[in-house]
């Protein structure tokens, strides 16, 4: 089992490697079985009215890392949707804007 710290480490690692998609939006999110789970991710960005979400695990256990492609209008409203409703580990990345959101705590 990997402590906090270290897995803020291994968090931050893959979210430095994250490369601009050229038309979406993207967002690394650090998902639990429990909890901050990848289904309540999507049921928070469907209530945005978010259309369609494509998710993509990069590793799955004990806490596993999905990347999540949107439209890139959508990403800001999204990382703070995802914020209120608990997730404290995700990224964002919008290729147009070249800006980066988050939090990693």
């Amino acid at each position: 089992m990997i402590g906090k710290e270290g897995r803020q480490k291994h968090f931050d690692s893959k979210a430095c490697a994250l490369v601009a998609h050229p038309t979406k939006a993207q967002i690394l999110l650090e998902v639990h079985p429990q909890g901050q789970t990848l289904e309540l991710a999507l049921s928070v960005l469907g209530r945005m009215g978010i259309g369609r979400v494509e998710a993509r695990f990069l590793e799955k256990g004990e806490s596993s890392l999905v990347l999540l492609y949107l439209q890139t209008g959508d990403m800001r409203e999204a990382i703070y949707a995802l914020m209120e409703a608990g997730f404290i580990r995700l990224k964002g990345i919008n290729p147009q804007m070249g800006r980066e959101f988050g939090a990693a705590k």
